[in-house]
């Protein structure tokens, strides 16, 4: 579900009101101090291709989605998430696996 704001999304995963954020298309300031607030939490930032996330002040917005959860969740996202070309919409999406 999207609430609007990443900042909120990543504010209310460091205070455990979410089990995991999903952001795609995002810059810097949008995740910066929300990604900060998360990992002090517990949680970990990693693209959707496993890559841990890095703070590239000079990076336009980031190609890969980023994914904010703690440990636990985050192994299961990465291992059931993934980029795919679709025929119902221009463009990759991210996709569950099928089981």
């Amino acid at each position: 579900r999207n609430l609007g704001s990443l900042a909120y999304h990543l504010t209310a995963l460091g205070r455990n009101a979410l089990c995991a954020s999903l952001a795609h298309y995002h810059k810097i300031y949008d995740v910066a101090a929300g990604v900060c607030l998360c990992i002090e939490a517990g949680c970990e930032a990693r693209y959707l291709d496993g890559e841990p996330w890095t703070a590239d002040v000079s990076a336009g917005k980031a190609p890969q989605p980023l994914m904010v959860a703690p440990p636990q969740v985050m192994k299961v996202l990465l291992e059931h998430l993934s980029m795919r070309e679709t025929p119902w919409r221009r463009g990759p999406a991210i996709l569950a696996d099928e089981e």
